[in-house]
């Protein structure tokens, strides 16, 4: 696209931008050579199936190649941006979206390490307080990574997205096969859920202030509708759904828990979150430890997000 003659009619940098995003997506702008070599049986068999199906081998093998674009589009489409000062790889994976931010130096061991952050997406988040933390892992060796699955409460569903997710970063991008976890407030849902059923694919879960008690928050009734239940439906099945009643399979691995928690939180309560599954942890044989920070509540603040502690956490058990 020729930005210099837009320029010079009097086009700003955003209109620019949107200028250019429309030329990219004009239908029949690129064409790709496409040249096939068939041997005569080859040629005959797909000449059979044209015919079969009422078209022209031309016809046929024209809207096959461009079922498979759409396919390959539609599973893996890729868009480059910025996050945390470093390379960012926007994903949309069929219908899952993700980003992956590389590290901006490597490992020391050469392994490919990440920190995997929920709720992703949902009101902006993760925002710029995990600057701080994000920037020092990224430094490290560490990928850090986001998956969005809506206000989900760690649903049945949600666990499905992040399988998918997982599986396609791993594979494509060749990540560790086990990934630190690290969920803020309602993330706790998301990933204990999924990390009670994947436990052999978690290196460890550092949560700050997670919800661990759906009971707690954010109730039976909201938890219910995000997964597609009744009240009574779920309550009959909740131990198979609240993170404090499903445990066992990480204590069994060995999974390393620290959890930061203020002891003035109204919204998601130490007691009966954090300090519940911290406890009932220990007692399965699993190895967990709380910092309880004093006199704070659920609040963005140094002391949860710029913790050295946590640091120290995920840098010596995420690798």
């Amino acid at each position: 696209m020729a930005r210099g003659i837009l320029r010079a009619f009097g086009l700003n940098e955003s209109q620019l931008q949107k200028a250019n995003d429309a030329w990219l997506d004009a239908p029949g702008t690129a064409g790709i050579g496409a040249g096939l070599a068939l041997t005569l049986r080859q040629y005959e068999q797909l000449s059979a199936l044209a015919m079969r199906k009422g078209k022209s081998l031309g016809a046929f093998l024209s809207d096959e190649f461009g079922k498979s674009i759409e396919t390959l589009l539609r599973e893996a489409s890729v868009r480059e941006t910025r996050r945390f000062g470093t390379q960012c790889f926007e994903l949309q994976i069929g219908d899952v979206q993700g980003f992956i931010a590389f590290p901006t130096a490597p490992a020391a061991d050469g392994s490919k390490p990440w920190v995997w952050y929920a709720p992703s997406y949902w009101h902006g988040y993760p925002n710029e307080r995990m600057d701080w933390l994000f920037s020092r892992l990224l430094a490290k060796g560490f990928a850090v990574c986001g998956t969005n699955v809506g206000d989900s409460f760690g649903s049945p569903q949600s666990r499905k997205i992040y399988s998918s997710f997982y599986a396609y970063v791993v594979k494509e991008y060749g990540l560790s096969a086990k990934v630190s976890l690290l969920p803020q407030s309602r993330g706790g849902l998301m990933w204990y859920n999924w990390a009670v059923e994947n436990p052999g694919k978690v290196a460890c879960i550092g949560g700050i202030y997670p919800v661990c008690d759906l009971t707690s928050y954010p109730g039976l009734a909201a938890t219910a509708a995000a997964y597609g239940m009744t009240e009574a439906a779920l309550a009959a099945q909740l131990a198979q759904h609240n993170p404090v009643d499903r445990l066992a399979p990480l204590a069994h691995a060995k999974v390393p828990i620290m959890h930061l928690h203020g002891d003035q939180d109204e919204v998601v309560p130490l007691e009966k979150n954090s300090g519940t599954l911290i406890q009932r942890y220990r007692a399965l044989g699993g190895p967990g430890e709380l910092v309880v920070i004093p006199g704070k509540g659920h609040a963005e603040l140094p002391e949860f997000f710029e913790s050295e502690k946590l640091l120290e956490f995920l840098l010596r058990n995420g690798k």
